[in-house]
């Protein structure tokens, strides 16, 4: 019908070397192509089972005469062991690296026991045995099978996964902690001067107290009294003046390092803080403490910072003394 068939290859050479009123002699001539000659064909045939609608030499995304299938798929682990809660990160590899299409999706043959997100990302969520199972486009799978223990703590406000959950549990297992009442554990509220010394008290056992509150916020009867009173005793904690503790005052970063650190019975420090972007925001009293904690890997920063006189949570805070008493 007088049309020209090209491969895209060879119409865009057209396109991009031969202006408008270029002259073109066609060779209908099955023994001779011309004077140019006839360019190689990228495919041979194409065959009514790949007649998928592309031309072979077309650059445009998607074209799957130039996609590179994947050959296979594996996961970096091949069983998995939690306790409920923890989380664990799955790595899938899809051969080859050259693969066009190297997405991966993930499922779980029980939620209820592990679940899994679309980052490959497993939560234990209940005692079980679950498959977590990896696909990829090209139709390969691969499977791990993840083996929960123990079951959720008993407290609603904490997120299965979560960076804090083993460090709760374990401080609650020490018995460090306690829930903040109402079934709640309140992982992000601060943590606060009175709540830190009677962790430390219940610690030491909580021996017997005989000296008299030297602070006047500090009544006989209220719940921190003795350890309040045990922790000045021991030199752990000073107040704020000379009458006053400030029971409720959130405690600092900082703040909590430095009662560690006195805790420990002020140990010298041979570490640096200088590798943190905001170290001149340290308070003197706390530098050792602080150089001290990070040495010993008891208190980490974060992003390259160690937010000194940031508010520690009760969830960071199960998290060092975890560190700290292990």
């Amino acid at each position: 019908m007088g049309c020209v068939r090209l491969q895209v290859a060879d119409a865009k050479w057209i396109y991009d070397n031969c202006p408008g009123g270029t002259q073109v002699t066609v060779y209908e001539d099955w023994d001779s192509p011309g004077p140019l000659g006839k360019p190689d064909k990228q495919v041979d045939e194409i065959t009514p089972e790949t007649n998928n609608g592309w031309d072979p030499t077309d650059p445009a995304a998607g074209n799957p005469w130039t996609m590179v299938p994947a050959t296979g798929l594996t996961l970096e682990a091949e069983t998995l062991n939690l306790t409920a809660g923890e989380s664990a990160l799955l790595t899938a590899r899809v051969e080859p690296q050259e693969a066009t299409n190297r997405n991966v999706t993930w499922s779980s043959s029980d939620s209820n026991t592990a679940a899994v997100d679309a980052r490959g990302c497993v939560t234990a969520m209940g005692q079980g045995t679950a498959v977590i199972t990896a696909s990829c486009r090209d139709g390969f799978t691969a499977a791990c099978t993840v083996t929960v223990a123990g079951s959720l703590l008993p407290y609603g406000d904490l997120v299965p996964g979560a960076w804090y959950y083993s460090d709760v549990r374990a401080a609650l297992e020490k018995n460090l902690f306690q829930g903040s009442g109402g079934g709640t554990f309140s992982p992000d509220a601060p943590m606060t001067r009175a709540m830190l010394v009677q962790v430390l008290y219940n610690k030491a056992g909580c021996p017997k107290v005989t000296d008299a509150s030297p602070f006047r916020d500090v009544e006989e009867g209220v719940w921190y009294h003795d350890a309040v009173v045990w922790a000045y005793g021991k030199g752990y904690v000073t107040g704020v003046s000379e009458d006053t503790f400030e029971p409720a005052s959130p405690l600092t970063r900082e703040q909590l390092a430095a009662l560690l650190w006195r805790y420990a019975g002020s140990p010298a420090a041979s570490g640096s803080l200088y590798t943190f972007s905001d170290q001149s925001q340290v308070s003197a009293y706390a530098r050792t403490a602080l150089q001290w904690m990070t040495e010993k890997g008891y208190l980490q920063g974060s992003g390259g910072k160690l937010s000194p006189r940031a508010t520690a949570t009760r969830a960071q805070t199960a998290a060092i003394l975890n560190r700290f008493f292990d």
